[in-house]
């Protein structure tokens, strides 16, 4: 049995995964590294070596691995990276094990690089040869340690020692960081470039069918991210994957309509006759436009229910997300038509087609980005626990795409270890985000009761809210930042925390524990939201006592006891204009007043920068955002 113990880590994770213009590109990220984290694993175990941590053993990409014979592009693991960046392992000689794994890593990395090349230009000329060799073969930092204890590779890791060449010429506008690839390298003017790469796009966007690549050489990629851009289109046998790949990834425009297309589609569904007529008439004259179906293999749970049982309505599920916005349908450079002239016709029956339903598209989705807290102490403290802390994970990373696809009509992107990152619509992203929470304890629970005794094995979740509009790659690092200095630093783990990005930039901030003197703040959360909401009795909080709050927020933190606060609060909430529902009996009234201005109380106190709980604006605000699916 092999005892020599080392860790095993490959890098940069976060800017790797990040620097993506499209969610396509985000999956592609996540994915690559992943599946070179799968065939490091694979070398040392195929030597006789064990992977310690994680658990392996019910992983579907690794079974993948090392079985593929089965897998369908359909499959988990041809979709869904789930294996960490960094793990365990135990071989009879540490040392070459990891020199061998670290060497399999790059030949696997430079057959992919390869494969993607050929894609992109079939004989490349020696400029672009020379850019794209120097960029794949600077882009890993493989590091490994021997030794029991994780801290020592974070030393290791520490010492740096890996160092990108210098990148000369322009750069990629994606990663902003390496060369743009180009037909002569640095003899290239800018004009040649940009006329160079309009080229590209038109030839992608002609054989792929639908809008692969940004028009009139707005993107002008590095090896690196047109690697990430191309991986979709690598097929079975090229390069080193064994499974084809789903071209399509849901767009984040898409994502911003699942909520709104369940909605219409299953109003349509309990028979309202004008909004079928809407349906159709949009689907008419989308397809005449030539409306292009970027979003055929997207298949959200809920949508593709219905429309499996109205199989004339799938179109609408099928067309680019974007084609339910106005604004987005008259950008002639990212929504091209070949007769421009019949956007008219579009918007026109868009506007029909709302009327009718009595709702519009929201143009806000939701990125999830979830972490284990403290893991690193935790199996430092637990050594001889690892096992069960290993297995645990595991139950995790098998529960995690049901739990975002098929109960939360999201589309997961990775799940592995302790990390989740997600793709989901504005309604259901706070309860996915709490739902994989209780997943993740209970499986601590169910295999080392301990841990969760003394409160340790528990996860927290950054959620950044975005316009469709903002960077994909400004919202992945926000949520990684929202993750680490909110819900960990800030509300010390075990905690979730949100951000709302409008066009211009971040609007508010706000965040809880998951749990809190009783409160179940996911929960809460979506309780108030719904008494945000007009009935046909009136609504519990109306717009105008939520943004007199906000006005009032600075005078409420000056008075005391909190008794008193809630005092001025109720008076001001009976102020309010508009139906509160409340009984008529002037007792009763003030009594209900109060018990629902002390809930929103509750939920606008927000830890200060010296740490201390206050009423601020920002959780009322986030809570109307939610219910009004847009924000002033």
């Amino acid at each position: 049995m092999p005892n020599g113990h080392f860790h095993f880590s490959i890098g940069p994770v976060q800017g790797f995964v990040s620097q993506a213009r499209r969610t396509r590109d985000l999956w592609a990220g996540s994915y690559i590294l992943s599946y070179l984290a799968g065939v490091a694993m694979k070398e040392i175990k195929d030597n006789g070596g064990v992977i310690v941590f994680p658990s392996i053993d019910n992983d579907h990409l690794f079974k993948a691995l090392n079985n593929p014979t089965a897998i369908s592009k359909d499959d988990p693991a041809a979709r869904i990276g789930s294996l960490p960046n960094r793990f365990m392992a135990e071989a009879y000689d540490p040392a070459a094990a990891a020199k061998e794994a670290a060497k399999a890593v790059r030949d696997v990395w430079e057959k992919i690089t390869e494969a993607a090349k050929k894609k992109f230009i079939e004989t490349p000329p020696p400029a672009i040869d020379k850019i794209w060799k120097r960029q794949v073969e600077n882009q890993w930092e493989i590091s490994w340690v021997i030794g029991k204890e994780g801290s020592l590779l974070d030393q290791r890791k520490n010492l740096r020692t890996h160092f990108p060449a210098e990148e000369p010429g322009e750069k990629c506008t994606i990663c902003g960081e390496r060369q743009v690839l180009s037909e002569k390298g640095e003899m290239d003017s800018r004009k040649d470039i940009r006329d160079w790469w309009t080229n590209v796009a038109d030839k992608f966007n002609q054989t792929t069918g639908y809008h692969f690549w940004r028009k009139e050489g707005r993107e002008r990629l590095c090896a690196v991210c047109t690697t990430k851009r191309l991986l979709p289109l690598i097929k079975k046998g090229e390069g080193p994957f064994d499974w084809d790949f789903n071209h399509y990834y849901p767009s984040t425009a898409y994502m911003c309509v699942v909520d709104w297309l369940i909605y219409v589609l299953d109003k349509a569904d309990k028979d309202d006759k004008k909004l079928q007529e809407q349906i159709q008439s949009f689907i008419k004259t989308a397809n005449a436009a030539k409306v292009p179906r970027d979003e055929t293999e997207t298949k959200i749970k809920c949508v593709s229910s219905i429309t499996d049982k109205h199989p004339e309505w799938k179109d609408i599920a099928d067309f680019r997300g974007d084609v339910f916005f106005p604004d987005a349908i008259r950008n002639d450079v990212d929504f091209p038509l070949p007769d421009k002239n019949k956007k008219t016709d579009i918007i026109d029956v868009l506007k029909k087609l709302t009327d009718a339903s009595k709702q519009s598209p929201t143009p806000f989705y939701a990125l999830l980005l979830m972490d284990g807290d403290n893991m690193g102490k935790l199996l430092s403290e637990y050594k001889d626990k690892q096992k069960e802390i290993s297995e645990a994970l595991s139950e995790v990373t098998q529960k995690a795409q049901k739990i975002v696809e098929d109960e939360h009509n999201g589309k997961l992107i990775y799940a592995g270890g302790d990390d989740v990152l997600a793709l989901l619509p504005l309604d259901t992203a706070l309860p996915c985000a709490w739902a994989l929470s209780k997943v993740y304890v209970k499986a601590f629970k169910d295999n080392i009761q301990e841990i969760v005794d003394k409160g340790k094995g528990t996860i927290s979740a950054g959620i950044v809210y975005a316009h469709m509009n903002t960077p994909l790659q400004t919202v992945v690092r926000d949520a990684h930042d929202l993750l680490d200095d909110i819900a960990k630093k800030k509300l010390d783990r075990n905690a979730f925390a949100v951000r709302v990005w409008k066009r211009g930039g971040p609007i508010l901030t706000f965040g809880k524990k998951w749990k809190e003197a009783n409160i179940n703040w996911a929960e809460e959360v979506d309780r108030i939201k719904e008494h945000c909401k007009p009935s046909g009795n009136g609504t519990a909080y109306t717009t105008g006592f939520i943004y007199r709050l906000e006005e009032l927020i600075e005078i409420i933190k000056t008075i005391a006891p909190e008794e008193n606060r809630i005092k001025l609060l109720t008076a001001e909430y009976l102020g309010s204009r508009g139906n509160l529902n409340l009984p008529p009996e002037a007792d009763k009234k003030r009594d209900k007043a109060e018990e629902r201005v002390k809930a929103f109380y509750k939920l606008s106190l927000y830890p200060d920068d010296e740490g201390k709980s206050v009423p601020q604006s920002d959780g009322p605000l986030f809570v109307r955002f939610l219910s009004d699916k847009e924000i002033q």
